[in-house]
């Protein structure tokens, strides 16, 4: 029975690449206000619940019915209401790029998957050919030879950033 790939070979012209890097860029451009948090940061960080900000919504509302009770110099309710509003906006933007990003990552697994797959393939044709004629012998040699790819250094990822169309370095 013959192997069905999980997904077939397609066209995917630099240009639309391009395309859709450039796209995630200008929409970052329109988010000014976003911030980058090292790990030890996010660590630090007190942490809503995810997608619903329970808590917050409801201290909101009480305040809202019940505006004597805030006797805080530093307790805004309308700068309050828009830090929900902000996190509900935030949120949708997130749920749904986490939708978009989900979908590229299992392409992308797909793909490696029938890269892999096809590699095996060859690999047995290469011992094949080597096993039944001697001219193919220094193919084994230069298969053995063949590594794969190590981690990048942090000055290649540098220097292959603005290259690959990334504002700055991914992280690795």
């Amino acid at each position: 029975m013959e192997r069905q790939p999980i997904i077939e070979p397609f066209d995917f012209p630099i240009e639309v690449q391009n395309d859709i890097i450039a796209a995630i860029i200008a929409q970052e451009a329109k988010m000014p206000f976003l911030v980058s948090l090292t790990e030890d940061e996010r660590k630090t960080l007190l942490k809503a619940e995810k997608g619903k900000a329970t808590k917050p919504r409801g201290v909101h509302r009480i305040l809202m019915d019940n505006p004597e009770v805030n006797k805080s110099d530093t307790l805004f309710l309308d700068r309050f209401g828009k830090q929900i509003d902000n996190y509900d906006a935030l949120f949708a933007i997130l749920k749904r790029s986490q939708q978009f990003v989900d979908l590229v990552t299992d392409t992308l697994l797909a793909k490696g998957h029938e890269l892999v797959h096809q590699s095996n393939e060859g690999q047995k044709q290469i011992r094949r050919a080597a096993d039944d004629k001697t001219k193919y012998q220094p193919l084994l040699k230069e298969l053995k030879n063949i590594k794969p790819s190590a981690k990048p250094t942090a000055s290649q990822v540098e220097k292959l950033a603005p290259k690959q169309g990334f504002v700055k370095s991914p992280t690795l």
